[in-house]
């Protein structure tokens, strides 16, 4: 929370508009990611995931996300500079896009934690990508990189979360 309360002190009421108004479209797109796959590999619990299956899920996911990020980053930051008539949210979303792609890859580790009831293991993985990616934010934004130390938080966050979701799975 204080990490937060400095973050806005840091930055301006602009910056963290843009930022908001930006993740508003991410957070829509990102609701798509999983395509009501996570939970029924939840409830599958009689059957194991086979290699195959974990494999053929990966590979479906990681495709579909790559899409709905081109379209983000194409479609999305062109339509974003048009609602809002500022070209800033074309470059921001078009960043932003690469967030969708770390969300995705997230979901099969998670599944296998939440089948075995492990959810210490989800929560280590996203308090350490939010610590990784509040550090940065405040070094970036005291060094004044405005609504670029946002954007830098939550790929950071996502990326570590990844990261420490993969490491924990394997």
């Amino acid at each position: 929370v204080l990490l937060k309360i400095a973050l806005t002190y840091l930055l301006t009421p602009d910056d963290l508009g843009l930022f908001t108004m930006t993740l508003v479209f991410f957070a829509i797109l990102s609701s798509f990611i999983d395509i009501g796959l996570e939970k029924s590999l939840v409830q599958r619990s009689r059957d194991n995931l086979t290699s195959s299956i974990h494999s053929f899920v990966f590979w479906c996911i990681l495709i579909f996300s790559c899409f709905i990020a081109f379209l983000f980053a194409t479609i999305g930051s062109y339509l974003l500079q048009i609602i809002y008539s500022d070209d800033r949210f074309g470059s921001i979303a078009m960043v932003m896009s690469i967030g969708i792609v770390f969300q995705s890859m997230m979901l099969l580790p998670v599944v296998q934690f939440t089948r075995i009831q492990k959810f210490k293991s989800i929560v280590i993985a996203d308090c350490a990508g939010l610590s990784a990616g509040f550090i940065l934010a405040l070094m970036m934004a005291k060094n004044g990189f405005g609504v670029w130390s946002l954007v830098a938080n939550h790929l950071v966050w996502l990326f570590v979360k990844l990261v420490f979701l993969w490491i924990q799975s394997s």
